[in-house]
C-alpha cells in the first residue's frame, strides 16, 4: 500500500445544529489504485487561530465502473509513519504569519528568501514548541520562499505571499 498525502484547506462551510459541515472533493494526482491516504485539514477559527486535524483513511481501489458507495476504513494515527508537516497561515498575509509544524524529529531552521535569493530572516523551530509567529510587516509586497532545513539538509520549501 502506498501512502499519499493530501492537504485540504477549508474556505467555506455550512452550520447545521451547531456543527460545521464541509463538502470535500479529492482529486488524486497520478494513478491512484486505492490504499492509505493521510489527510491534513487546516482551519482558522474566528479569533484567527490555526487548527490542524489529521486523520488517515484506507480507501478501496477505484475501478472503471458506475459510481458506487464504498466504505472507507479509518485507522489510528499512531499506526503509520507520519511525514513532517508545515502550515503557513494566513497565506497571503500582511503583517504576521503563524507557522505550525508537526512531525519533525529534532529542531529545524526556517529561512525566508525573496525571489532574488536574498535571505530575509532566519528562525530556529524548536521541536518542543511546534508554533511560531513570524512578523513580515517590514517585507515588501511579493512572493517569498520559506525553507526548512536540518543542518545542511533541505527538508521542505513553501511559498509565502506578502500583500
Amino acid at each position: 500500500m502506498q501512502t499519499k498525502i493530501i492537504k485540504i484547506l477549508f474556505f467555506f462551510g455550512i452550520a447545521f445544529n451547531g456543527v460545521s459541515l464541509h463538502a470535500i472533493t479529492v482529486v488524486p494526482l497520478g494513478n491512484f489504485a486505492g490504499g492509505l491516504i493521510e489527510f491534513l485539514i487546516t482551519g482558522t477559527d474566528a479569533e484567527g487561530n490555526t487548527c490542524l486535524y489529521e486523520f488517515d483513511l484506507v480507501l478501496p481501489p477505484c475501478v472503471e465502473e458506475p459510481i458506487t458507495t464504498r466504505p472507507a476504513q479509518a485507522i489510528a494515527s499512531d499506526e503509520i509513519y507520519k511525514e513532517p508537516v508545515l502550515v503557513l497561515s494566513p497565506n497571503p498575509t500582511q503583517d504576521t504569519v503563524s507557522i505550525k509544524y508537526i512531525g519533525y524529529e529534532s529542531d529545524v531552521e526556517l529561512n525566508v528568501f525573496d525571489l532574488t535569493g536574498r535571505l530575509m530572516s532566519t528562525e530556529q523551530l524548536p521541536i518542543k514548541s511546534n508554533n511560531l509567529l513570524l512578523n513580515v510587516s517590514s517585507y515588501p509586497t511579493g512572493i517569498y520562499i520559506v525553507v526548512i532545513k536540518q543542518g545542511e539538509k533541505l527538508l521542505s520549501q513553501h511559498k509565502l505571499v506578502k500583500n
